[in-house]
């Protein structure tokens, strides 16, 4: 199954001893996604940073598109410009204080998947561990009702 299929499964949440229906997206980001303090404050351990530049004919780099527009027009030169942006996965290590630099990817798509397989990651690794505060959950509404008759 591919990761975004996974994502948006259905599941059913037993909260205050009822049945939520909700996606599996949901439990992942917040009971699954790592976080640590930064130099910026709590942020997620794994992160995507875009890096890179637009390529204006000239050679000239720029930060973002409408720079590189601007320039074009500016000094009246060839409307072509070339995306030398890539997507890099981040972490910021054990302690929030050493990034870490994992892979980088020509798409924010691909950065975007990666993300997200880092946290899926987490929950196969943690669930069912005690390590994290997620509610029970259950992919099959039956078995939801089922645990919930338990209670």
């Amino acid at each position: 199954m591919k990761t975004q299929e996974r994502l948006n499964e259905t599941i059913y949440i037993i909260k205050h001893d009822e049945i939520e229906e909700d996606i599996f997206k949901t439990i992942i980001e917040d009971y699954f996604r790592d976080e640590t303090t930064t130099p910026g404050g709590v942020a997620p351990r794994m992160h995507i940073r875009e890096e890179g530049a637009f390529e204006t004919t000239d050679g000239e780099l720029h930060r973002t598109k409408e720079e590189a527009e601007q320039w074009i027009k500016d000094n009246d030169l060839e409307n072509e410009i070339k995306d030398k942006r890539r997507w890099e996965l981040w972490s910021w290590g054990i302690s929030g204080n050493h990034p870490k630099f994992q892979e980088s990817y020509e798409t924010e798509e691909e950065a975007e998947e990666a993300l997200w397989k880092c946290w899926l990651n987490n929950f196969d690794y943690d669930n069912g561990s005690g390590l994290n505060d997620a509610p029970a959950f259950f992919f099959d509404k039956k078995e939801a009702e089922e645990y919930l008759e338990q209670l």
